[in-house]
């Protein structure tokens, strides 16, 4: 999952309803406070080195090769 805000995360989880273990969720954060609030919920995360859908976009390609 990508998660540009702290709010798309809750909206997220309220989304699944308890309908999913969260801690399969692998989270794409664009920044420190959304990854925050993934990790309150047990998620794995991985953050943009910036704020940017550009970074984001980076790091999942990164990501994808390890």
């Amino acid at each position: 999952m990508t998660f540009t805000s702290a709010s798309t995360v809750r909206g997220f989880v309220n989304m699944m309803d308890g309908r999913m273990n969260l801690k399969h969720v692998r989270a794409l954060c664009i920044g420190r406070k959304t990854e925050e609030e993934a990790r309150s919920f047990g998620m794995w995360t991985i953050t943009s080195q910036e704020a940017t859908v550009e970074s984001m976009i980076e790091t999942l390609l990164e990501a994808e090769t390890i």
